[in-house]
C-alpha cells in the first residue's frame, strides 16, 4: 500500500478522533476519514506507517443511511472545520457513545464501561468563540490536512453574531483573528494583532448557572453557553455534597465557583486565568487560586472532591498523582479526548478508585470532537 493509491475498504467502526477503521486485504491497519460504520468506501491513501496507514475517503461506494450532504457549502471548498457534516445529527449522538464505550475498552481495560447517552446540544449556529486566519482582508479557516486559507462567506456552526462580524469586517490589517461572544451580557470580544502589535488582549464576561465569569482572550472557556450549563450540573452531580473541593485546572474558575462547597482551591497555570479566576472567586470568601502548574502542586490536605478539567493530552502521570494526593471521596473528571480520558480513568482506577459513569457532551456537534464527564468514588 502506497501514498497516492485508491483502495476499497469496508468501515468496521468509527475510532477516538473520529476516524474509520478498517483493514486492507494484508491485515494493515486503515485510519479514513470521511466515512461511517458499515460503509464500503474508496479511499486515497496519505500517509504509510510501518502498522497502519491513514486515508480520506472519496466516495462511498455503499453508503450508510446515516450519511447527508453537509449542509455547509464551504465543506465541498475543502474547509477543514467541520469533519462530520456528512453525519445526519440525528445518528452523531450515539456514534459519539460508541467512540467513548470503545477508548474505555481498548484503552482503559474495561470489559463493560457504564457510559450513558449523549447530552445532545443544538448542532448549527452554537459556536461563541472562534479564530481564523485572514487572506485577502477576508476571514478564511484552514483547508482540511493543509495550512492553505479557505475564504469563507458564512460558517453553519457559527454563533449569528460572530458570523456577522467576521464576514463583513475587513481584516486587512492582520494576518489571523479571534472573536467570541457571551450570549448572556451580549459582549463581543475582537483580537485582531497587527504587524506592530501581535498582543493577544481584551476581555468579555459571560453567565453560567447564576455566575458572571471575566474571560481574558488569553484564557480558555468553553465555547458555547449552554454546554458550560451542561458540564456544570454533571460535575456538581458527581462531585456531589463535599465540604472541601480541589479545582485543578481551573482556568477562570468556572467549576470553582459553581459547585456548592464551604472551601475551594483552585490550581491553574496559565497567569491570565489565574487573574481572571481571582476575580470571578471574589464572591467566594473561602476560595484560594494558586498560580502553578498542576503536576507541581502539592496538595497539604486532603479534600472531599476534587474536578480536574485537562487540556486535550489529559492528566497524564503527574496530572493524576495531583488528584491522588488530594485524597478525595469523589472526582470528576472533565475531558475533550475519549483516548485520553480512557487512560487517565484507568490509572485512577489503578489509584482506588472506581468508574462510576461517565457522560458524554456533543458540545461540538458536526466535528468528532467528544466531550466527557467521567465520575469516579474511591473504593
Amino acid at each position: 500500500m502506497d501514498r497516492g493509491e485508491i483502495v476499497e475498504l469496508e468501515i468496521d467502526k468509527l475510532v477516538a478522533g473520529g476516524a474509520g477503521l478498517a483493514r486492507s486485504s494484508d491485515g494493515r491497519v486503515v485510519l479514513v476519514d470521511g466515512c461511517l460504520p458499515g460503509e464500503r468506501v474508496a479511499v486515497v491513501i496519505e500517509r504509510v506507517k510501518r502498522d497502519v496507514a491513514f486515508g480520506r475517503a472519496v466516495q462511498a461506494l455503499r453508503a450508510s443511511p446515516d450519511r447527508v450532504i453537509p449542509p455547509c457549502a464551504h465543506v465541498a471548498d475543502g474547509c477543514g472545520g467541520c469533519d462530520w457534516q456528512h453525519i445526519a445529527t440525528h445518528a452523531q449522538g450515539s456514534l459519539k457513545r460508541t467512540i467513548v464505550a470503545d477508548a474505555l475498552v481498548r484503552l482503559g481495560a474495561f470489559a463493560d464501561p457504564p457510559v450513558l447517552p449523549t447530552v445532545e446540544l443544538p448542532a448549527l449556529r452554537y459556536r461563541q468563540r472562534v479564530r481564523f486566519v485572514v487572506t485577502n482582508g477576508r476571514a478564511a479557516f484552514r483547508r482540511a490536512g493543509s495550512n492553505d486559507p479557505i475564504a469563507v462567506t458564512s460558517c453553519a456552526v457559527l454563533h449569528p453574531k460572530l458570523d456577522r462580524v467576521m464576514t463583513t469586517t475587513d481584516w486587512s490589517a492582520s494576518r489571523e483573528a479571534e472573536l467570541a461572544y457571551g450570549t448572556a451580557t451580549d459582549e463581543t470580544l475582537r483580537v485582531a494583532p497587527t504587524e506592530r502589535s501581535r498582543a493577544r488582549s481584551g476581555q468579555y464576561h459571560e453567565i453560567v448557572a447564576g455566575h458572571r465569569f471575566r474571560i481574558s482572550a488569553r484564557s480558555f472557556f468553553q465555547i458555547r453557553t449552554d454546554g458550560a450549563e451542561v458540564l456544570v450540573d454533571l460535575v456538581r452531580r458527581a462531585v456531589g455534597d463535599v465540604e472541601t473541593l480541589a479545582d485543578l485546572y481551573a482556568g477562570v474558575g468556572l467549576f470553582a465557583a459553581t459547585v456548592p462547597t464551604p472551601h475551594v482551591v483552585a490550581i491553574e497555570g496559565n497567569p491570565d486565568a489565574v487573574a481572571d479566576c481571582r476575580v470571578n472567586l471574589a464572591p467566594h470568601p473561602d476560595a484560594k487560586v494558586h498560580r502553578i502548574a498542576v503536576e507541581r502542586w502539592r496538595a497539604k490536605r486532603s479534600y472531599e472532591g476534587v474536578v480536574a478539567d485537562p487540556s486535550r493530552a489529559g492528566l497524564g502521570l503527574g496530572g493524576v498523582a495531583s488528584v491522588l494526593r488530594c485524597r478525595p471521596r469523589r472526582i470528576a473528571l472533565v475531558s475533550c479526548d475519549p483516548a485520553a480520558m480512557a487512560r487517565d480513568v484507568r490509572a485512577l482506577a489503578q489509584g482506588g478508585y472506581e468508574l462510576a459513569a461517565v457522560t458524554p457532551v456533543d458540545l461540538f456537534p458536526m466535528t468528532s470532537h467528544i466531550e466527557t464527564v467521567a465520575s469516579l468514588v474511591r473504593r
